[in-house]
């Protein structure tokens, strides 16, 4: 039984599988909606939403959302 399986195998081996949420990933960057099936886009939601949230604290110049100071 697959009890507590995270990876969603689409059906595809491991570098096409990864290779495919890599190019949905960046086209849902680039073009902020893409056209898929149900399953693909359930597997990249974790995916998009980790990179979002790794973005955004790259992006935060100081702890709990104090702001940074314009560059000049």
């Amino acid at each position: 039984m697959r009890h507590q399986r995270k990876t969603v195998k689409l059906g595809r081996k491991e570098g096409h599988r990864k290779s495919l949420l890599s190019n949905l990933a960046v086209s849902l960057i680039e073009h902020n909606r893409i056209k898929t099936t149900l399953a693909k886009a359930k597997a990249l939601r974790p995916l998009a939403e980790n990179w979002l949230h790794r973005q955004e604290e790259h992006h935060s110049c100081a702890p709990h959302g104090q702001g940074c100071a314009p560059p000049g």
